[in-house]
């Protein structure tokens, strides 16, 4: 991915992270972290993130798993919305 993520307007693959605004995402009324769970080495090779333990993908990074399901969250059909991006409802 190159150019400036929609979420939190920074560099890819130049920023560290995503920003802390777009850590969680919502689905049936539970908060799932989308924030690393452990190091890993070097960085992703999709966005860009510094693979670091609370660091958090660029939004559609082909390389983020799903907390919900552990699938490709590019891909999975979990009915999940960024935290700060819930729809209203009627």
């Amino acid at each position: 991915m190159i150019g400036k993520c929609m979420h939190c307007n920074r560099e890819m693959p130049a920023a560290k992270s995503c920003s802390r605004d777009n850590r969680n995402i919502f689905s049936n009324g539970w908060i799932y972290s989308r924030a690393l769970k452990k190091n890993g080495k070097g960085r992703c090779p999709d966005c860009g993130i510094e693979l670091r333990r609370g660091n958090v993908h660029h939004w559609g990074c082909k390389f983020e798993i799903c907390p919900i399901c552990k699938e490709p969250m590019h891909s999975c059909h979990c009915d999940a919305f960024l935290l700060n991006y819930i729809p209203e409802r009627d």
